[in-house]
């Protein structure tokens, strides 16, 4: 069994988003094909959120390889310019040693 952890702004979004579709038990003789139109309508609200939850899902990871990216291109590029400073330093006391 699947269990979903949901956060309260997600939570809400999610409630916010079902409760325009009720179960209505005031239905003459409680009408099974009302209550199924009910929960199909709540069925295609989930796929909907789903879905959009997917899409964002992948965008964010998307993003994050790309931070990761940069990343490793700015530890890269400050490593070599550390060097490069220090190398500097090296030579401008082996000039004033020799002065």
């Amino acid at each position: 069994m699947f269990k979903l952890f949901l956060d309260d702004s997600l939570a809400t979004h999610f409630k916010s988003r079902l409760d325009g579709v009720t179960m209505n038990t005031d239905t003459p003789s409680n009408n099974p094909e009302f209550e199924f139109n009910n929960l199909e309508k709540k069925v295609n609200a989930l796929l909907s959120m789903v879905e959009r939850l997917q899409e964002e899902n992948s965008a964010l990871k998307q993003g994050q390889e790309e931070l990761l990216d940069e990343r490793s291109q700015l530890l890269t590029k400050n490593e070599m310019t550390k060097k490069k400073v220090e190398e500097m330093i090296t030579k401008l006391k082996s000039m004033g040693h020799g002065a």
